[in-house]
């Protein structure tokens, strides 16, 4: 019983640690592909968004698409910007200016519950029209469950390898000791099986 919760303590423990470096090496990337996606299907909105603004007014087409769209000459601003936030906005704007004709100006905002959001500044021939939109949670914990997956496997291949250094080399070199006393010529004990 001893032996199989040790066992059960390796698997947990290198799963843990198998977990922590693949969150560590994949995480960001993970979030970066995110700011892509976010990216692509912004840049559409934006482009369609402006389009329209020539012929409606801001907020019906808020209130036909479900947009988040304000007027106004620059949207409040939280006082202080982590500095994560800065780059995922960074990265986002890097994304929109590739997809569009124009490199829009990206604007961060704070809300109460927490989330991260920020504003697209969009081309209106008439007015200042900014178009707001909530940026991906970076995953903290629970991480992708991709990341736990390959956690997993990792953790029953390093506990395998374990076991095999452990439990099947010890007999083994037990038995090469007796080997090598019979060779010497004399006569060992039993090898325990």
């Amino acid at each position: 019983m001893l032996q199989i919760s040790l066992w059960s303590g390796a698997f947990l423990g290198s799963w843990l640690i198998s977990l922590l470096l693949l969150q560590a090496l994949f995480g960001r990337q993970m979030d970066r592909l995110q700011i892509q996606q976010l990216g692509r299907n912004l840049a559409l909105n934006v482009r369609l968004t402006e389009l329209t603004l020539e012929r409606y007014p801001p907020s019906l087409i808020s209130d036909l698409t479900g947009l988040d769209l304000i007027v106004r000459d620059k949207p409040t601003q939280p006082d202080q910007i982590p500095a994560t936030q800065k780059r995922r906005i960074n990265e986002l704007q890097a994304v929109l200016c590739n997809r569009l004709s124009h490199c829009p100006h990206l604007l961060p905002a704070g809300r109460s519950e927490g989330t991260t959001d920020v504003w697209i500044e969009l081309i209106s021939p008439l007015e200042p029209v900014w178009l707001g939109s909530q940026l991906p949670a970076t995953r903290g914990w629970p991480p992708e469950p991709m990341l736990l997956l390959a956690g997993v496997i990792s953790a029953i291949v390093i506990t395998g390898v374990l076991y095999l250094l452990i439990e099947v080399e010890r007999p083994l070199r037990g038995l090469e000791t007796a080997l090598a006393r019979v060779g010497e010529g004399s006569d060992p004990a039993s090898v325990p099986r």
